[in-house]
């Protein structure tokens, strides 16, 4: 038998989500982002849940492969482009378009086309960065960036941004960053289609939808917002992380409990062993008081992570014994209230997961 550590994903949540995004885009495409192994919950079994009508975007080619593997057939978008220009004649020949980030991935495709016939049946984005200074040509480039694409073969399929804090909607930026793609990018050329609104995006600003959207962590019932949890803007949990208590003692006043002596107890307390810990993606910086559910309540964690368990205070729980089931995220606790106890964000507890975790899809 495996121990008890285990991840559910829920197709039903997964498609109400998805359903929500679609509902939120209106005349605008979808594009689900899959990347990262679909957020941790599995890019193998998810890709085969996205409509064949809606674009599924990734990171790089290897997760491409895998959706290949499935037989899904959907257009894929590579959100990072290609890394080796071998890779190209691969994309153009299996429905991949890639984004176009960079001056060196510029040089790469220009070498490509000239010796490759098939360059024609490549399909490439420009992306440009309106302020978030990660990936992207200057929005002043606009011009010598197409002049390029044109003396080459390629298919242009648009160009897309990408917003900083959107999540925040006190936050001045977005509307700096919409304005200057607006002026620079869009205003003074045409373009095929047009992609600049994640999930945050999707939220908070229906006018910059356009023509595709690229809903990400709302897809697992993540929030978008920094105020808010994705329960309360209507997502439905799609991971459930789960185990078990295999001890429980009861302790004295001024008894300390784990590594370092971290906890001590004020009070007579009663301690619940978890068999979950940092080696099963349980995030090991977790603070005293970070939230954990067990038998309808929420209780405490106390002292710190160790590497395959947690200690839980259940002394104000009645009835609570070995065996019963511990949620550490999922349909009874938010994924979102765990990661600001701990100073992080859901997508990096979604994509922490260990691969010891056993992991199941249920259709429920």
């Amino acid at each position: 038998m495996a121990r008890p550590t285990s991840v559910e994903i829920n197709k039903q949540a997964f498609m109400h989500n998805l359903s929500l995004a679609r509902q939120k885009a209106g005349s605008a495409g979808l594009m689900p982002v899959l990347k990262a192994d679909a957020y941790g919950h599995g890019l193998a079994e998810l890709c085969r849940w996205v409509s064949d009508d809606d674009s599924i975007a990734l990171t790089s080619i290897d997760e491409a492969f895998v959706v290949r593997e499935q037989g899904v057939n959907n257009t894929l978008v590579l959100l990072e482009g290609c890394f080796f220009v071998d890779e190209l004649a691969w994309c153009a020949a299996n429905n991949v378009e890639i984004v176009l980030h960079s001056s060196y991935q510029l040089n790469d495709l220009s070498r490509f086309c000239q010796r490759n016939a098939n360059a024609r049946h490549l399909s490439v984005w420009i992306k440009f960065d309106s302020g978030m200074h990660r990936l992207g040509f200057s929005c002043d480039q606009v011009g010598g960036i197409l002049s390029v694409l044109q003396r080459l073969d390629v298919n242009l399929c648009g160009a897309l941004t990408h917003m900083a804090c959107a999540d925040d909607i006190t936050h001045n930026q977005t509307r700096e960053q919409l304005s200057r793609f607006k002026e620079k990018v869009l205003l003074p050329y045409s373009w095929p289609k047009v992609s600049v609104a994640n999930s945050a995006t999707l939220v908070h600003y229906p006018e910059a939808l356009y023509d595709l959207v690229r809903p990400g962590i709302m897809l697992y019932g993540g929030s978008s917002d920094v105020r808010k949890t994705g329960q309360a803007l209507g997502l439905q949990a799609v991971m459930r992380f789960r185990s078990q208590i295999i001890s429980i003692r009861s302790i004295g006043v001024g008894e300390s409990v784990g590594y370092g002596s971290r906890w001590t107890s004020a009070r007579e307390s009663v301690i619940a062993v978890v068999a979950a810990g940092y080696a099963d993606g349980y995030p090991r910086h977790a603070p005293d008081g970070t939230p954990v559910w067990c038998n309808g309540a929420i209780v405490p964690l106390v002292g710190r992570v160790s590497m395959d368990m947690i200690t839980v205070d259940v002394t104000d729980v009645p009835g609570v014994k070995v065996f019963d089931s511990v949620e550490l995220w999922g349909e009874n606790l938010s994924v979102d209230l765990v990661a600001r106890h701990c100073d992080t964000i859901a997508y990096e507890l979604m994509t922490s997961i260990a691969k010891r975790v056993s992991r199941t899809y249920a259709d429920r």
